[in-house]
């Protein structure tokens, strides 16, 4: 068995993940920045896959717009790694933990080095799962940010396609029923809790209001990502055409219903009161 976080993945799916994982990623190191190259590699190579990442940081821009009336501040992405985030908001500034080529700054979400009230809107695209001390960095965002500024997140969603992929198809840990909201670990990219935003934002959400009174939910929903799937994430093989994978995509994005059951992943929006 293979453990991580109270997680434990079968050896059949083990044995699965591998098989379905492409070559040229089963030996890098998830921490490395060679990593982060390689995802912007993939993103260009695979179709669906950029097309789901151009969707998503426009989903991302659109909440901000959505729910944010004349910013102040300025707007800052956090877990940036290979990702292309610029190109759709220039004016965001970038940010990872690691020294990444074409990422503005280094910058760690808990900890940032920015002044009181200067960010109106806080960007994470597949980053708060990542962050083992979650609570400093809510903590630090209340901080950095504005009256009325914004976390606009999409992370790991709940469904229940989304529960079955990242509990056995998955190597990083999905443990939704962590008995803590923090995670031990010290890779930026292994250390992760793929339930996180589950525990926040569903089986902790009580919990999560009382603590944190000044950021307001305003607005969660599934993230249409067949096409994802379908190319084989990041991280596999791309077994169907491209053609299949957008059918798929668009069959997902225009049914409510079938986006609650099979999206793998969602965006959410806190605002600071």
């Amino acid at each position: 068995m293979v453990r991580g976080g109270g997680f434990k993945m079968s050896v059949w799916s083990g044995v699965l993940l591998k098989a379905l994982r492409d070559p040229a990623y089963r030996d890098i190191d998830l921490d490395s920045i060679e990593e982060a190259r390689f995802q912007a590699q993939v993103m260009q190579k695979k179709i669906p896959v950029r097309e789901f990442y151009a969707r998503a940081y426009r989903t991302l821009v659109e909440l901000r717009v959505k729910y944010r009336v004349d910013p102040v501040g300025m707007e800052v992405e956090i877990g940036s790694g290979g990702g292309f985030f610029k190109s759709v908001r220039p004016q965001a500034v970038t940010t990872d933990i690691r020294r990444i080529d074409g990422v503005d700054e280094t910058l760690d979400a808990c900890d940032m080095h920015l002044k009181d009230g200067s960010v109106a809107v806080i960007y994470s695209l597949f980053c708060i799962h990542h962050i083992p001390r979650i609570r400093d960095f809510f903590k630090e965002a209340l901080r950095v940010l504005e009256p009325g500024g914004l976390i606009v997140a999409i992370d790991p969603y709940w469904s229940p396609l989304g529960a079955l992929f990242f509990r056995y198809f998955c190597s990083e840990p999905y443990a939704p029923d962590a008995k803590r909201w923090e995670f031990d670990g010290q890779g930026p990219m292994s250390c992760s809790n793929q339930a996180l935003s589950y525990i926040l934002l569903k089986r902790d959400r009580a919990l999560f209001e009382a603590e944190f009174p000044r950021l307001r939910v305003v607005h969660q929903e599934p993230l249409a990502s067949l096409d994802y799937l379908c190319a084989g994430a990041l991280w596999g093989r791309q077994f169907f055409p491209t053609s299949v994978c957008r059918l798929a995509g668009k069959l997902e994005e225009r049914s409510g219903p079938l986006k609650r059951l099979v999206s793998v992943f969602h965006s959410f929006v806190y605002r600071k009161q």
